[in-house]
């Protein structure tokens, strides 16, 4: 199993200036970002709206709603080998398990811990 870092970053709520007539300006603002993030390896995943508590004035406060954009990438270089070596590992000790099933479970050591004082009894 592949593992993945995630970023979350907020949509554009501002568009750039259109480079050419007739397109559609926030088009090209959302398309430069995930160009962008695809250049430092991210894989756009989805786009989800949440509810955020917002401040309203000195003490209040009002519910909104802002849509984030959702990325990933592999956690790293070595996150996939390192998984598949964890998995042959698992594979070998199910395989050893099966080749001899009579074999006693290893057992932790248990440290040696002093016998709980003796309660007296009632005459």
């Amino acid at each position: 199993m592949i593992r993945y870092e995630y970023r979350v970053i907020p949509a554009p709520d501002r568009t750039g200036k259109a480079r050419k007539k007739g397109s559609d300006p926030f088009a090209e603002t959302l398309s430069d970002l995930l160009n962008s993030e695809s250049r430092a390896g991210w894989e756009y995943l989805r786009a989800e709206t949440l509810p955020l508590r917002e401040r309203a004035g000195l003490t209040g406060s009002r519910m909104g709603f802002r849509t984030m954009l959702v990325f990933r990438r592999p956690a790293g270089p070595d996150a996939a080998a390192e998984d598949e070596s964890a998995t042959r590992d698992a594979l070998k000790l199910l395989e050893n398990r099966a080749a001899t099933p009579d074999a006693p479970m290893p057992q932790t050591p248990v440290a040696d811990t002093p016998a709980p004082p003796k309660m007296p009894q009632d005459p």
